[in-house]
């Protein structure tokens, strides 16, 4: 009974540990290396990293090899089009399972044509504003000369 004790708390503390750190995103890198943190974005080739132990990291994007989140992203493909879903890393190098909200199989996608993840919405500039000019003239005690124009 004691030895049936310890393998299951055993088996139990194994899997709380492993599950803890699943949900974190993972970064793998091409030297081997695996990055856990947050996934915030990815723009102008490089990947920011929010982790716990050195903060924001800033990664070039051509030394990732796989990424795997619990969250979805948006990706942004070199033709402009965009994908959403949760990736995952695949079985070869440099290219991603993405699954999508349609019950179709993971979309595999090349991270090379991978140009930005969750790009920041951007709010196009709005401008108000108004132009007034006016213009008085007065000679005289009767002569008087107004001009105004407003846009």
């Amino acid at each position: 009974m004691n030895r049936s004790a310890t393998v299951l708390a055993t088996a139990g503390l194994l899997f709380f540990f492993l599950t803890a750190t699943a949900s974190a995103d993972d970064v793998f890198l091409k030297n081997g290396n695996r990055l856990s943190g947050t996934i915030v974005s990815m723009s102008e080739a490089k990947l920011v990293l929010e982790t716990d132990f050195a903060g924001r990291l800033t990664i070039d994007w051509n030394h990732v090899e796989q990424l795997a989140t619990d969250a979805p992203l948006t990706l942004v493909l070199a033709d402009g089009s965009t994908i959403r879903g949760i990736p995952t890393s695949g079985e070869t190098p440099g290219r991603i399972k993405l699954a999508t909200s349609s019950p179709a199989d993971p979309v595999p996608v090349e991270l090379a044509r991978v140009t930005a993840i969750t790009p920041p919405d951007e709010q196009p500039i709005k401008l108000n504003g108004r132009i007034n000019v006016g213009f008085n003239k007065v000679s005289g005690n009767t002569d008087l000369k107004n001009t105004h124009i407003d846009a």
